[in-house]
């Protein structure tokens, strides 16, 4: 059967998963992807559970929210995860505490200034080394011998301050039974549901791709089909 949105899970990764739960381990996941993807997917759209540890600043209860007295979701590391990643079922999110996860994504995933189609100032901090912007497109991962386009979906001013950002599959294929979730842009279609967490250097900031950014027009579009699939 497949997993809910709202529903938390214990993860059940042998070491081989996605690095972002090994330092510090994740102990479970929440499921933020609407059922009709989860359902019809391999894989679910999941924000990471950790236990909380100290006390944390507003800005950052915004973007780590409770679930618990013990337990918080980091919605700056949300990504795709298997199904078979996925162990048992632990328990379903109240709530309140999944609208404050739809929060965070919104904040960190910039859906407002996107679906708006804002031009915002650059970020106030500077970095001296490389670092992906919001709707640019890089030669990232590769499948087999075939390397693969991303689409960076993480707001600015957390990409200038991080080591890693959230970006989605762009594929030039054009399949009718997945266009619920696919929008056209950057000369192919992003997949919306297919969001992952890379590293920087897993990026080519030499040689970019042609197109090398999404309009705004298109970003907005992305934006608004990413609130449909995660239901923000």
């Amino acid at each position: 059967m497949a997993p809910k949105r709202g529903a938390i899970y214990a993860l059940a990764m042998d070491g081989n998963g996605d690095p972002e739960f090994v330092a510090p381990a994740a102990e479970r996941a929440l499921i933020v992807s609407e059922d009709p993807w989860n359902e019809t997917m391999q894989a679910s759209v999941v924000v990471p559970i950790y236990r909380r540890e100290g006390e944390i600043s507003e800005h950052a209860a915004l973007l780590q929210p409770s679930l618990d007295d013990a337990h918080y979701a980091d919605c700056t590391l949300v990504l795709s995860l298997d199904h078979d990643d996925l162990g048992h079922f632990v328990d379903q999110a109240s709530g309140e505490a999944l609208a404050a996860v739809v929060g965070g994504l919104r904040a960190y995933l910039d859906i407002d200034d996107l679906m708006a189609k804002r031009i915002k100032r650059p970020p106030s901090v500077g970095r001296a080394t490389f670092w992906p912007r919001q709707r640019d497109i890089y030669w990232g991962r590769r499948f087999g011998e075939q390397r693969e386009r991303y689409l960076i979906v993480a707001d600015d001013e957390f990409n200038v301050r991080a080591e890693q950002t959230a970006a989605m599959f762009l594929t030039s294929r054009d399949k009718t039974w997945r266009s619920r979730w696919q929008v056209p842009g950057g000369g192919g279609f992003v997949i919306t549901g297919d969001i992952d967490q890379f590293d920087y250097n897993e990026f080519d900031d030499r040689a970019r791709p042609d197109p090398k950014e999404f309009s705004r027009d298109e970003m907005a579009e992305v934006a608004a089909a990413i609130v449909d699939v995660l239901e923000l």
